[in-house]
């Protein structure tokens, strides 16, 4: 159990750190509206998260039996991984950061509405879990135990650290200059691109090459 649980700890502290569109509206709703607030968004974006996995994962898991349809998860989710590795290590750090405004936001359930529309209906986070799936379905097999486990993990670790980012969000603001975007822009790329080799090679050794 402590194969996927202690990974799923690892990963949920990357994904807590990834600067986006969320990561920057969590920390200024913590800011402008209070910890609390906060909380309610990150609610909302774990939510958001939960549907992504269950939904991706049940869409894949009934086929992982198949060596040539993990194969080809494995590949596709290597790319995946590969590309927003790609992404991070080319990204430019913004001129200005996007700490995003939620002065007119009113009302508690407004805010878990928000930090779940926001998380769901950006296209890269669904193209990342489908990545993570591919990458974790391979790494576990048939064995729903640990794969629930590593996500299970992954979730409450990135809700905890959200409501630590809530908590200090006046503090931590200040911190997040350009410079210090950009390397965690390449420290994220590098992880993914190694994360997406690992998962490409792990794919290939599964069965020859069809021809």
């Amino acid at each position: 159990m402590l194969s996927a649980i202690l990974p799923g700890i690892g990963f949920g502290l990357m994904l807590a750190f990834i600067p986006g569109p969320v990561f920057f509206a969590l920390i200024q709703t913590g800011i402008s509206k209070g910890y609390k607030y906060g909380i309610l968004f990150a609610i909302g974006v774990a939510v958001s998260d939960i549907v992504f996995i269950f939904l991706t994962y049940y869409g894949v898991s009934g086929f992982l039996s198949d060596p040539f349809f993990k194969k080809t998860i494995g590949i596709i989710g290597g790319l995946f991984m590969c590309g927003f590795g790609s992404y991070y290590l080319l990204k430019k750090p913004q001129k200005a950061i996007p700490f995003e405004s939620v002065t007119k936001q009113r009302g508690m359930l407004s805010f878990v509405l928000k930090g779940f529309a926001l998380n769901i209906l950006n296209p890269f986070v669904l193209f990342f879990w489908i990545g993570m799936v591919s990458v974790i379905s391979l790494e576990f097999g048939e064995k729903e135990i640990l794969i629930l486990s590593f996500f299970i993990t992954s979730i409450i670790t990135v809700f905890t650290v959200d409501i630590l980012k809530s908590f200090v969000a006046n503090f931590i603001k200040s911190y997040f200059t350009q410079k210090f975007l950009l390397i965690i822009n390449r420290g994220l790329g590098v992880m993914f691109v190694v994360l997406g080799i690992r998962l490409l090679v792990k794919a290939f050794a599964i069965i020859p090459i069809l021809h």
